[in-house]
């Protein structure tokens, strides 16, 4: 199980770069991922592919 914190990762991305988590963690990879854009205008890509949802930094 992949039990790597996800604000600390997502702020530590640069530009163009990509990570995944499980599946069952989207909501909190997607609610830090918008409040990561609110509040250092850091932009994120997410979609699903089978168990995993994956990030990409945009801006």
């Amino acid at each position: 199980m992949n039990t790597t914190p996800i604000k600390p990762t997502l702020q530590a991305m640069e530009v163009g770069r990509q990570t995944y988590f499980p599946r069952n963690r989207r909501k909190s990879v997607r609610t830090t991922a918008s409040d990561l854009k609110t509040d250092e205008g850091k932009v994120f890509k997410t979609w699903i592919e089978g168990d995993n949802i994956y990030v990409e930094r945009k801006e």
